[in-house]
């Protein structure tokens, strides 16, 4: 017992051994010069983020990809990470798998796989831990949605790429450029094609011939995933994209694939996206996938002719909607069709004297039309019309407009509701009102002046 006293006497704060810092295992690595057609196995620490970084130079190649696909059996494939489709870009692959794969893949104008240092080279930056990144931003988003499906492809040759969807879905926006006229009567399809090999066309678009940017909206189709072999699961992409070239050409086109992020599409499953059909001769085809605002004959557009005055236009005129402002339109015994006029402006006078007075001045060639007005008259009866003349107070040529009202005293009248005109002066020319008696009376109107 003594002694364990003494011991106690000599005894020290404990002490655990630093054994230094610690954070998930990460690999890198980068590779050059490997040529179209090359895969690369990635060394495997449990890493189950991945992340690309690459550059491609093409030469005989038209199009080029970067995939990450990974396998638990060495045999079948599956995409782990979105397709980069572009001469630059950053691919993030999820997940764990026994086998990591990143393949380097070239196509050519036919939507042939080519291979070797002739058609391309890549050079890339490989880096993979265990701690996710929020997603795809910056680089890694555009490269997830932007796709350059072909770069100087050959116009007058029909050619089909097959590529994946970043979300499963066919959304998105694609862009069409000529170098030069193309071939006429050339097409462009997104067709869809399942684990069954069922292809389901999703649009086909009409091209124009021009060389300005041509924008077309593709709707949502749902699609699955890429799953296939470790050289072949290019071959197993579900979605085609299909040019079928009209004619012989010497020119060439670019297309880029911009697919929709999630909360961000603009079309429902099925049916076309909100695009304003642009101007189109009365009985054209229907070009792309736009809301007709005024139909078809059930093939070609059906254009919108617009009639602000009250002018007669024929309604027999075909592939023509007939549209006459706020009001609509209405009716006339001859079978044409002629606009409403919404009154938008209001104006009133208090008369005390036995005059003409002015309501509204003339204004250009304008006409002012009278869609609404109330008169209230004193206490002396008394007449009082609407007139139109040359000139400020209508001081020549005064023509009448309505009938004479005669007055009672403290008579109303009404008429009208502020839609459809009543009456309308000639062109440029002023309303005035003419009462008989030198008493009191209102006069209100709504009109329109064009």
């Amino acid at each position: 017992m003594l002694l364990l006293g003494v011991l106690c006497l000599f005894a020290g704060p404990a002490k655990a051994q630093f054994i230094g810092y610690t954070s998930p295992q990460t690999v890198s690595f980068n590779k050059t010069n490997l040529a179209c057609g090359s895969s690369t196995t990635v060394p495997n620490i449990g890493q189950s983020i991945h992340s690309v970084n690459y550059t491609a130079s093409l030469i005989a190649a038209n199009s080029s990809m970067v995939s990450i696909v990974g396998s638990n059996d060495g045999t079948n494939f599956f995409n782990i990470g979105h397709e980069a489709w572009g001469l630059q870009g950053q691919v993030l692959g999820f997940g764990y798998a026994a086998l990591v794969k990143i393949n380097l893949d070239c196509y050519t104008n036919g939507g042939a796989a080519v291979t070797g240092a002739g058609a391309g080279t890549f050079n890339f930056q490989y880096s993979g831990t265990s701690v996710a990144p929020p997603g795809p931003v910056s680089a890694s988003l555009e490269s997830t949605i932007r796709k350059l499906i072909c770069n100087n492809c050959a116009s007058g040759t029909t050619q089909t790429q097959s590529i994946g969807t970043p979300y499963g879905s066919t959304s998105g926006t694609i862009l069409f450029v000529y170098s030069g006229t193309g071939p006429a009567s050339s097409t462009l399809a997104v067709k869809v094609a399942d684990a069954s090999t069922i292809t389901t066309t999703v649009q086909t678009f009409n091209l124009a011939t021009s060389t300005a940017v041509q924008k077309f909206q593709v709707n949502h189709f749902p699609v699955a995933a890429n799953i296939g072999t470790a050289a072949g699961i290019g071959s197993q992409s579900p979605v085609n994209i299909t040019y079928t070239a009209g004619g012989a050409s010497a020119t060439t086109f670019q297309l880029l694939y911009f697919f929709d992020p999630p909360g961000y599409t603009l079309s429902s499953f099925g049916t076309a996206a909100t695009q304003v059909q642009g101007t189109a001769a009365s009985g054209s085809a229907i070009s792309g996938n736009p809301v007709l605002v005024a139909g078809s004959d059930g093939t070609n557009v059906r254009t919108v002719e617009v009639q602000q005055d009250s002018t007669a236009f024929n309604n027999t005129t075909p592939n023509v909607a007939l549209v006459g402002g706020i009001g609509g339109l209405s009716g006339s015994a001859n079978g044409n069709a002629r606009a409403i006029t919404a009154c938008d402006q209001s104006t009133f006078v208090d008369i005390t004297t036995a005059t003409t007075t002015q309501l509204v001045l003339f204004s250009g060639s304008l006409k002012v039309r009278v869609c609404s007005f109330a008169i209230s008259n004193g206490g002396t009866a008394q007449t009082i019309r609407f007139q139109y003349g040359t000139g400020a107070a209508c001081a020549t040529g005064l023509t009448n407009v309505s009938p004479l009202f005669s007055m009672a005293p403290n008579q109303s009248v009404t008429a009208g509701n502020g839609l459809g005109e009543l009456f309308q002066t000639a062109t440029g020319k002023s309303l005035c009102v003419v009462n008989s008696s030198a008493t009191q009376i209102g006069v209100l109107i709504s009109f329109a002046q064009y």
